[in-house]
């Protein structure tokens, strides 16, 4: 004998919040923010499931990164060799939901983007540095895009002096009257 499974579906029903009961056809999208999903199906002989309750956070808003030296740029632009780089993700609460973030990645110099994980430091010289972060339901953020000189080399400085000048081995005079 051939055992069957059941008059099969008939319908689906569903509600969102507290609007009202539609049947199911296809895919529902549901805006920014926590929802209540309540649904049940019948079959095809009239039987009713007991209804079912699902609570969504949706999270619609891209994360936002920061990117920071260990020291303060100069000119939005320069710092010293010795500064070491990192990068500060959130994932920003809307609509009273964020489900947070998953990963941050970085490229320096147009090289392929890597995992960030660590304090970074650069050689010295002008480096482009790309970073974006995705957060745990996959909105991600828009590149962005940090030029950074590291400069590592001390100025050199000369000092001309002007005449009256009379120099010895271990002193040089001149008047008041003699620009420097």
């Amino acid at each position: 004998p051939e055992i069957s499974l059941g008059s099969g579906l008939k319908e689906i029903y569903y509600s969102v919040d507290d609007q009202p009961q539609f049947t199911y056809y296809s895919p529902v999208a549901l805006t920014e923010g926590k929802h209540i999903v309540n649904y049940y199906s019948t079959d095809n002989l009239s039987n009713t499931e007991c209804k079912q309750m699902l609570t969504l956070s949706i999270d619609g808003t891209p994360s936002e990164t920061d990117f920071q030296s260990s020291e303060a740029f100069y000119n939005n632009l320069y710092v010293s060799d010795k500064s070491v780089f990192s990068f500060t993700a959130k994932d920003p609460i809307s609509n009273d939901v964020a489900s947070g973030i998953f990963k941050t990645e970085y490229s320096i110099d147009n090289s392929p983007y890597a995992l960030y994980s660590t304090l970074y430091a650069l050689q010295e010289g002008k480096h482009i540095v790309g970073y974006y972060s995705i957060d745990n339901v996959e909105n991600t953020e828009t590149q962005k895009i940090k030029s950074v000189w590291i400069d590592a080399t001390p100025p050199v400085s000369n000092i001309s002096v002007g005449v009256p000048i009379y120099e010895t081995q271990d002193k040089t005079y001149i008047s008041e009257e003699t620009l420097i």
